[in-house]
């Protein structure tokens, strides 16, 4: 720092806009040096200092000296960084900042604790390489620091992100992210909104992601940064702020403390009926015999340009040197690149396109785009593209495009092709010649992204809604609560195009406008326009309260600490019987082999265990078990198991093609190794469907907790993470736990004592009056 702008000057700037401090820890790693892994006193004891300088008392030192620099009152830090960028995968050398991270991370971690225990300490994950961080040692952590420059199509995709989070492990700070590509010259709309819906998906799964901050901020006009873009830019006299960064003003200005759930209908891009179109890329083509065909084989459509009228009557095109000639549409121009000629046929969802195409001259090929909305909105299928080197399905929505799958290829000049596209729903079967060249299922695109949440006074609802695309229409009905009719506050980011942004010339192209809407309906239609985010401010009434059951004393207590590295972080340690394959930091693997692998726990308390674990089991290789899940012949050989009292539970693990795992078949993105299971298990919290329980009746006794397989199959693989354990004391012999049972008859309202159901668990006064039997003061009682 430079400039008087040092420590005690940030937190001061934290004070004044409002911000929380936090503070990255020199763990003595950097670009090109390092310091001895073995030799961190020092460095540890600047970082215990400097928080004594933010938190000490005017009687410490360092306390003392912030006083003396006119700050007696704590600066209160409680967010501390162990590192930054600094756990990528070079653990034993510093080729990539990373040398002895989870070493130096331990010796940090301890030391802050001891002193600080409040301290959420934060670690490192991989800052490239990889869209699935992980933290990959058994060091406990609270937060870790996951990095994100992408592109725009990237973050668009991004919403559904942390849905599947394994919410049992570690909370994200989203440290670092904006798109860095695709983003026009300083940072253009279209990249702000693909940001929005990353952050959308942020927000919804708020109990995973505790934290976010943009990067980079700010950056002189005069040096234009080589990382590009920055979200303030600046001169002598004057700034401005590109649309993210009134994306991340407008996000971060609207939130509300809970929130809530929502269903859709008829917001998926590719549900509603399209149209087809053709093109070229910088190649002279022709198409001929047109066949649209829907999933019954009725002809939608069809043509084999032999009637000039009906070409003038259905097609449209876009741009391009197009033509009706011998019975054959032909593109003449070898410098046109994408423009579309526009077959004006409805498709609905599910249908079969076909026709033949020739090259005739040029350096690509065919551009069949099967679902057409627009020149912003379109999948295509492109045939020799890439300098005429491969074939690909791309996808385009609010005018960013990205490429679904490829195939290495090329097309002979002045060959016909016959090519024939089958969509149904969301499956693609691409064919040349009769040869599948391509399947893949579309992935999720909705017309509008939300997310909803509560304000603090429980009268308003907070709806923030990004649409990429043209304007589109929202309905919004409600169910735990209702509209109230009056004015609805709104603050809508938009412009008349997704590349529009932001100069030193145009300062506020593109910027939040807010208005008031007047609506007259008793639903609320709202359009939002194209290329937007929008917050709505929605009064409403007849807010039902957050339902938040007590916890009961009888409810499950989580014991894992009584299980020997119950993340396999450390290989086989703690875990007895068959040595099994390890990723130390990921998960565990057994592989073409049977095994038994298991803990024992002595001196255990009488009552009931219950043992889960994240895993799958493969039944043989992944095409021989794909067949025999669909055909119904396959065997879930693998289990786990719990022994008291010489008595054993068992139960199967879960399939790898378990309806519930968020993965498909073809393309093929189950898990292939062990990088693919720690996705699974730590990222999408899949393959968490494996648990089995028994009652200890002897009290002090011995527990027996472990994963087995008996009968082998060739290729079989079975993979598993995050063992986890957990007690609760036994029913008794009335199946009530813990109250003494004796018969009480209530008739009207509920006393004054906390009432239970038989299950133990605590009720609210919400369930008044309803007839049933439950535990009131210790004795059981009738509501009639």
């Amino acid at each position: 720092m430079s400039d008087g702008l040092r420590l005690h000057e940030l937190l001061q700037l934290t004070e004044d806009i409002g911000a929380e401090p936090l503070f990255v820890s020199n763990i003595g790693l950097g670009h090109g040096w390092m310091q001895d892994y073995q030799d961190l006193g020092g460095y540890i004891q600047e970082t215990l200092d400097l928080i004594e300088y933010c938190r000490g008392d005017v009687t410490t030192t360092y306390g003392a000296m912030r006083a003396a620099n006119g700050h007696p009152e704590p600066f209160g830090i409680r967010l501390i960084e162990i590192g930054n960028e600094n756990y990528n995968y070079s653990f034993n050398n510093n080729n990539d900042q990373s040398d002895h991270y989870a070493e130096r991370y331990r010796m940090f971690y301890d030391a802050i604790k001891a002193k600080y225990p409040d301290m959420i300490l934060i670690g490192n994950v991989e800052s490239w390489g990889t869209d699935n961080p992980g933290w990959r040692n058994g060091n406990p952590v609270d937060a870790v620091d996951e990095h994100y420059y992408r592109s725009t199509s990237w973050f668009s995709q991004q919403y559904n992100k942390y849905d599947g989070f394994n919410r049992d492990g570690y909370r994200v700070y989203a440290g670092e992210y904006a798109v860095t590509s695709d983003f026009g010259t300083v940072g253009n709309l279209n990249a702000a909104l693909a940001e929005a819906i990353y952050m959308e998906g942020m927000e919804r799964n708020s109990d995973v992601c505790i934290m976010a901050s943009y990067a980079p901020i700010f950056c002189h006009e005069s040096h234009p940064s080589p990382w590009m873009p920055d979200m303030i830019r600046f001169n002598a006299s004057a700034s401005f702020g590109t649309p993210s960064y009134w994306v991340q003003q407008m996000m971060a200005s609207n939130v509300g403390y809970q929130n809530i759930t929502w269903k859709e209908q008829d917001n998926s891009y590719f549900a509603s009926n399209k149209a087809i179109a053709l093109s070229s890329w910088s190649t002279s083509v022709t198409y001929d015999n047109i066949k649209v065909t829907d999933a019954d084989e009725q002809i939608l459509y069809s043509t084999d340009f032999s009637n000039i009228q009906d070409y003038r009557s259905h097609w449209k095109a876009t741009g391009g040197s197009w033509s009706v000639t011998a019975g054959e549409l032909r593109q003449t121009s070898t410098t046109m690149q994408g423009e579309c000629n526009v077959c004006q046929v409805q498709c609905g969802e599910s249908y079969t396109v076909e026709l033949d195409a020739k090259k005739v001259s040029g350096n690509e090929g065919f551009l069949v785009a099967f679902y057409y909305g627009g020149q912003d909105e379109f999948i295509w299928w492109n045939l020799g593209g890439w300098n005429n080197t491969q074939h690909a399905i791309e996808l385009c929505t609010g005018g960013s495009k990205r490429t679904l799958t490829t195939l290495a290829g090329s097309l002979q000049q002045g060959k016909t092709y016959h090519l024939r596209i089958t969509k149904t729903g969301d499956e693609v079967y691409c064919y040349v010649d009769n040869t599948l060249y391509h399947h893949i299922t579309l992935p999720s695109s909705r017309k509008i992204y939300a997310c909803a949440a509560l304000n603090q006074a429980e009268d308003t609802l907070i709806v923030k809604l990004v649409n990429m695309g043209p304007a589109s229409e929202a309905a919004l009905r409600f169910k735990d609560f209702q509209w109230t009719g009056e004015d609805i506050e709104q603050q809508v980011l938009c412009s008349a195009s997704g590349l529009d942004e932001n100069s030193m010339t145009e300062r506020e192209k593109v910027k939040p406008v807010q208005s008031t809407l007047n609506p007259e309906l008793s639903t609320l239609n709202y359009e939002c326009p194209a290329h937007s985010l929008c917050i709505l401010h929605i009064p409403v009434s007849n807010v039902t309260a957050e339902l938040k059951p007590e916890p009961s004393e009888d409810d499950w207590t989580d014991i894992t600490d009584q299980l020997q590295n119950p993340t396999f972080a450390e290989g086989r340690d703690g875990w007895s019987g068959t040595s099994f394959l390890a990723a130390p930091g990921t998960v565990a693997e057994f592989f073409n082999q049977n095994f038994d692998a298991y803990q024992v726990l002595t001196g255990m308390p009488a009552g009931e265990y219950r043992f889960t674990i994240n895993g799958f089991y493969r039944y043989g290789n992944r095409g021989d078990a794909w067949t025999a899940h669909t055909g119904g012949t396959e065997g879930l050989n693998a289990s786990l198991y719990i022994q008291a009292d010489e008595e054993t539970q068992q139960v199967p693990f879960m399939s790898i093609f378990d309806e519930t795992a968020p993965f498909t078949y073809s393309p093929y993105t189950y898990p292939d190794n062990v990088t693919g299971a720690n996705v699974a298990f730590n990222m999408k919290g899949a393959y968490k469907g494996n648990a089995v329980e028994i009652e200890l009746k002897a009290e002090g006794g011995q527990l027996t907790v472990g994963m087995r397989k008996s009968q082998a199959i060739t290729n079989d693989w079975t993979c598993f993470d995050n063992a986890r354990l957990y007690y609760r004391k036994a029913l008794d012999p009335d199946g009530i736990r813990k109250v003494e049972v004796e018969e009480e008859r209530v008739n009207g309202k509920w006393s004054n004592g906390k009432w239970y159901n038989l299950q133990g668990q605590q009720l609210k006064a919400l369930n008044e009056g309803r007839p049933g039997l439950y535990i009131v003061n210790g004795r059981k009682a009738i509501i009639k």
